[in-house]
């Protein structure tokens, strides 16, 4: 779970509460799924460090989003208005240009300007931290988003996201080297490129171009996802003029922390100016696209009254539903014979299905209000069939000398599809020829659709197995060197998709 650093005092002021202290401070941490994980230094009192519970919601790994919600608890609605930051004409003076040769490699960028604020250490600090935890976390290591910060006021627009040759020539100064070095030096040398150069690999091998964020002067911003340029890319406290972009394979993870990053810039009393990308090619969000900005996604869930109080156990109205999810920092009107629609500000996208509603009203509630109730009625508990069954073939199939395996419910597309040569790792789920729906589990007949995480961390773990034969093989692939015979099973949950839903049976 992310941990991150906070100074009380800079929470207080995001707040803008001074008054509180730092026990009501941790009363409060209930919001963000949050607790107290000790002080970060005794040479610094007032940095503690917060444990949140929540992978869900990246906009609380950061003290502004920890204070954004607090202060809308205490005050019944968000602090500020932040439709401008996300709805306001584009800054005409500003815009990035995408290389057509990006497409296939690191295809979406996007950026905002900010002014009148002026970077302090905490906020300098907290920003640092932000970038890293959404760029580790969310952005799946740096794959799926990467985040820049730069100083706006040594920057000439338009700003070029261009692919240039790995090898050179063109070269320049990252951070942390004086040295000027070509893309593929600093793959080879900086740390920043040992760790990250995976994100940059092709079908396994490196490509020979890469990603460059450059401006109209030619001046390196930064080589993303890899290190920021020493000459541009350098923020300090005491700057009032920034640029941040953010880049990655993955464009509605790449809004989503932009949203997150415009969201923070807003708290701390800063101007956000929309920059517009153009793309010379499709995107889902189209060739031109404003940011921050709404995600193409509604973040909507409609909700009635009847299952919120159903799911709580406890009696409520639509008014007190409305009222306790404005203090949380959510929109909601209703929409007729007794249902909510409740809408997410920008810096969310965890919205499925009711269920997030009424846990959002139930958080802002607070879940120490409800008072547990014992079920009345008692009934012996019992093994389904489906268990009994496996235990019966797990005793005698080890009574014949089998070994168990047990490996994960969620795995990827190449491993169930690619590797066992039933169909193409990237087409989506159905779109190939193919029979019924499986029923067994073994074989799928090619071409059947898997049920899909829709929103993985991880390209590992993207899909629901549905059958065991594939890590059955992986076991035998890796073990060459055991002694024969090699006698393995597994008896294991399956899923496969439910034709009467977009849910797995």
């Amino acid at each position: 779970m992310p941990t991150i650093t906070v100074d009380l005092d800079d929470l207080r002021a995001l707040i803008g509460s001074a008054e509180l202290s730092d026990a009501e401070i941790e009363g409060h941490l209930a919001l963000v799924k949050g607790e107290f994980a000790g002080r970060e230094a005794e040479a610094k009192p007032t940095e503690v460090r917060i444990e949140l519970q929540d992978t869900n919601r990246p906009d609380l790994w950061c003290p502004e989003g920890i204070a954004r919600q607090i202060g809308a608890k205490l005050r019944g609605e968000l602090k500020l208005d932040y439709a401008p930051a996300f709805a306001a004409d584009p800054d005409k003076d500003a815009c990035i240009e995408a290389d057509a040769n990006l497409e296939l490699l690191r295809p979406f960028v996007a950026g905002f300007v900010v002014r009148g604020v002026t970077i302090d250490e905490p906020g300098l600090m907290g920003f640092i931290q932000t970038q890293e935890k959404l760029a580790e976390n969310f952005g799946r290591k740096r794959a799926a988003v990467s985040i820049g910060i730069y100083d706006a006021s040594q920057i000439q627009f338009p700003v070029r996201y261009a692919a240039v040759p790995r090898q050179g020539p063109l070269k320049f100064a990252p951070l942390g080297f004086e040295e000027e070095m070509t893309p593929a030096e600093i793959l080879e040398r900086h740390p920043k490129g040992i760790e990250y150069r995976g994100c940059l690999d092709r079908d396994g091998k490196d490509a020979p171009q890469v990603p460059m964020l450059m401006d109209a002067n030619d001046s390196v911003l930064s080589f993303p996802p890899i290190i920021n340029s020493r000459a541009l890319g350098e923020v300090k406290p005491g700057m009032d003029h920034l640029f941040v972009e953010a880049t990655g394979d993955d464009q509605l993870s790449v809004m989503l922390a932009l949203n997150i990053l415009a969201a923070n810039m807003v708290d701390r009393g800063g101007k956000v100016n929309r920059v517009v990308t153009r793309y010379p090619y499709d995107t889902p969000m189209g060739r031109e696209v404003a940011s921050p900005s709404a995600l193409p996604r509604a973040q909507k869930a409609r909700c009635s009254v009847s299952e919120v109080s159903s799911l709580l156990g406890t009696q409520t109205d639509g008014d007190d539903i409305a009222t306790r999810l404005r203090a949380y920092g959510v929109a909601s009107e209703a929409a007729g014979d007794g249902v909510l629609e409740a809408t997410l500000p920008p810096w969310r996208a965890d919205y499925l299905h009711a269920v997030d509603v009424v846990e959002d009203y139930a958080i802002s509630v607070g879940f120490d209000s409800f008072e547990p109730i014992l079920p009345e009625d008692w009934s012996p508990g019992r093994l389904s069939t489906e268990t009994n069954l496996e235990d019966l073939l797990r005793d005698r199939l080890i009574g014949f000398g089998f070994e168990e395996i047990i490996s994960n419910v969620l795995t990827n597309r190449t491993m169930q599809r690619v590797n066992q040569c039933l169909g193409d790792a990237d087409a989506p789920a159905g779109a190939e020829d193919g029979g019924d729906l499986p029923q067994t589990g073994f074989p799928p007949p090619q071409g059947s659709p898997m049920v899909r995480i829709r929103n993985p961390m991880s390209d590992t773990y993207s899909v629901l197995r549905d059958w065991l034969l594939p890590f059955l093989l992986r076991v035998e692939a890796n073990s060459p060197k055991a002694l024969y015979p090699h006698r393995v099973f597994e008896a294991g949950e399956v899923a496969v998709p439910d034709p009467d839903s977009n849910l797995g049976s």
